[in-house]
């Protein structure tokens, strides 16, 4: 089944627009992938959502 995700638009200039393609062409990915990984580090490193590595290490550190 697939992952259903949700939609966020928002306004850039064209400057940050062309940047956002050039990093995201530079890593081969897509602007939205690029955007939300940023985002993803962004509200780990303040605390917002946890870190999935985290997350992955404690939970193989108390399976019985």
């Amino acid at each position: 089944m697939p992952t259903i995700k949700n939609r966020i638009t928002f306004q850039a200039s064209d400057e940050v627009k062309d940047a956002l393609e050039e990093c995201a062409d530079n890593r081969e990915q897509s602007v939205s992938a690029l955007i939300v990984g940023i985002l993803r580090e962004y509200l780990i490193k303040e605390g917002y959502i946890e870190n999935p590595k985290k997350r992955m290490v404690t939970a193989t550190r108390y399976k019985t």
